[in-house]
């Protein structure tokens, strides 16, 4: 939200600006909590549970089946599993004059920074809070991410519901001067009579706000901490926005009504067979009265009188049709949704890489947008982690160091890879580059200096020391075996 406001915390006005804040997000916040409604399949978030019988329908005896199938849930995690499938790889890059230290089993030592960050990371379970923002963006549009300081004084991260919280920027949207948080809590008073209450959390770039709604509707200082306001131990504003796109739009808002469509579609033919509605039966010379259509339903027979006839009237319901329908209704919900249909059998054989890439070209497309967003995300993380551990003597970190490295969670095909990778080095690429096109090889840098070392002791070189250099020195490479 690009609000600006000169309210001071603590006075009239700042409580009136809190309720505006709320209340100018609560359409949104709305939305979105029926986006995660309909992901959870519960039965308000469904449309497809909720819908009425036409009134002309004899609700007591006409089934009305609602069966729901979850494009909506699919969209999302296969979106969710593609990027983030494969956890973010998160790297730091060191000054280019420094060689990289390498312990005695060949594996590269981590810097300092690394070390900070890596910890963060352990700490915080980014890979599950990475994923998780991944599935809620492409579920409501948005998610978002909150830095504090844990109980041991360490830096720490958790993941907010786009429902409840909102961000003030300056008027050209390039800065956050000011975030709050807002959710519900139950209280209970000494009766055990229990109550909801709103609580607030107003952060500026040094400080935080406790605030509690009071009965009245104006927001006061939350008694239940010692010390409010108090230093966050941040010089940025710790709230994060994550974007799935710069429309703020999920992946499945152009496709809700297609879905929607699909559910009356197949809800609709199992009422037809629940009911019996696909035939009528016809009964001439007899009279038929409640009691019969009763115990016809239960024996299933119908006994008439000579020279009386039973036949049936059957309507003339095209399958292929209805089939028809079923399939252009699933193909457009992935085709505008930007996904894959995974019941499709052309996804299946023996295909090449470049034909399994045009198939995910849409899925990729998308993708991309959203990585792009949350690269620039993550970045800012880093740059208002590094406020707090500048205080740590980490004087040499820079956040603009950092890298983010998506890897597409698809099959691997070694026997495809391996002579590609040995095609790429024979042509003369660095291997190290090579390497970085490989699936299975994680860290490039550290695979090229493993190799350098196994050469080295094939020629029966002891190996290299930390800075990556013969440990014989210049003079005295060793025997080099028969």
């Amino acid at each position: 939200m690009a609000i600006y406001t000169e309210a001071v915390p603590g006075n009239k006005e700042f409580s009136a600006y809190i309720t505006g804040l709320i209340k100018a997000k609560n359409e949104r916040d709305i939305l979105m909590g029926k986006r995660y409604q309909r992901y959870l399949g519960s039965q308000e978030g469904v449309p497809i549970y909720t819908r009425r019988q036409p009134s002309y329908l004899d609700k007591a005896e006409r089934p009305d089946m609602k069966i729901p199938n979850d494009f909506f849930g699919e969209v999302i995690d296969v979106k969710a599993g593609y990027i983030a499938g494969v956890p973010i790889q998160y790297g730091y890059q060191t000054n280019k004059d420094e060689e990289p230290q390498i312990d005695e089993h060949g594996i590269r030592e981590l810097t300092k920074e690394e070390e900070f960050i890596a910890d963060f990371m352990k700490r915080s379970m980014v890979e599950d809070l990475d994923a998780e923002t991944v599935k809620m963006c492409a579920m409501c549009g948005i998610s978002g991410r909150l830095l504090y300081i844990d109980t041991d004084g360490e830096e720490s991260a958790i993941n907010l519901n786009p429902w409840e919280f909102a961000i003030i920027q300056n008027p050209s949207k390039t800065d956050t001067i000011a975030a709050i948080r807002y959710y519900t809590e139950t209280e209970y008073d000494e009766k055990g009579a229990s109550s909801k209450v709103q609580i607030v959390e107003f952060y500026s770039k040094q400080k935080v706000w406790y605030l509690k709604k009071s009965k009245n509707g104006t927001y006061n200082k939350n008694t239940a901490y010692d010390v409010n306001p108090k230093e966050h131990m941040f010089e940025q504003v710790p709230v994060l926005l994550f974007k799935n796109n710069e429309e703020l739009q999920g992946d499945c808002e152009k496709v809700l009504d297609l879905i929607d469509a699909y559910n009356e579609a197949i809800s609709d033919q199992a009422s037809e067979h629940a009911a019996f509605r696909t035939a009528y039966m016809i009964v001439e010379g007899a009279t038929v009265d409640t009691a019969l259509i009763a115990k016809l339903k239960t024996t299933g027979a119908i006994q008439v009188p000579v020279g009386g006839r039973v036949s049936w009237l059957t309507k003339d319901v095209s399958i292929e049709a209805t089939q028809d329908l079923k399939e252009d209704l699933k193909k457009n919900i992935c085709r505008f949704a930007k996904s894959v249909d995974f019941t499709d059998q052309n996804l299946y054989g023996n295909m090449t890489k470049m034909v399994i890439h045009m198939r995910l070209f849409a899925l990729e497309s998308k993708s991309a947008t959203f990585e792009r967003k949350m690269v620039g995300t993550l970045r800012a993380m880093f740059r208002v982690l590094g406020t707090a551990w500048k205080k740590k003597q980490l004087s040499d970190y820079d956040y603009m160091r950092m890298t983010f490295k998506f890897i597409r969670n698809l099959p691997s095909n070694l026997s495809d890879e391996a002579p590609n990778l040995k095609m790429l080095i024979d042509s003369g690429v660095p291997k190290e580059l090579a390497f970085a096109q490989m699936s299975f090889i994680k860290d490039p840098k550290a695979a090229v200096i493993m190799g350098q070392k196994e050469e080295l002791e094939r020629l029966g070189i002891s190996g290299l020391d930390n800075n990556g250099d013969d440990d014989h020195g210049d003079d005295d490479h060793g025997d080099r075996g028969a």
